[in-house]
């Protein structure tokens, strides 16, 4: 069995490429984030902000039915810093925060990484 949901892919109101794929062995949750569009995106911000929330309450939900979780990399409609639940009891696959990555994921992977450590772990990521 192979199922492969989307589970938010929408650049109209809230950008966000979140899928989550099921096979017989495993679950994967695959760029579990939703941003708010540009200011220049043509939409008035409550409908902006309307469909951020959407978006995150189906990625909340798609999440409880994940094993594994995969931020391909740290723009924030990838992963989230707000609802971190989501992350737990789950497997990781991160994008290396070292390599191959400009500066301002760099700093995003490390504002991440902290508060993940912090939220699930209860230490700092230099500690963990």
């Amino acid at each position: 069995m192979l199922d492969f949901q989307l589970v938010w892919f929408d650049s109209m109101g809230a950008k966000s490429s979140c899928t989550l794929v099921k096979t017989d062995d495993t679950s994967i949750l695959i760029d579990p984030g939703a941003a708010i569009m540009q200011p220049s995106f043509p939409l008035p911000g409550g409908w902006k902000a309307h469909f951020v929330d959407l978006a995150t309450k189906a990625i909340v939900e798609a999440s409880r039915g994940a094993e594994h979780i995969v931020i391909s990399h740290y723009h924030y409609d990838h992963h989230t810093l707000e609802y971190l639940e989501i992350y737990k009891g789950k497997k990781l696959w991160v994008k290396d925060p070292n390599r191959w990555i400009n500066i301002s994921q760099w700093w995003r992977a490390r504002l991440f990484l902290e508060k993940l450590c912090k939220a699930l772990g209860g230490v700092g990521s230099k500690e963990f």
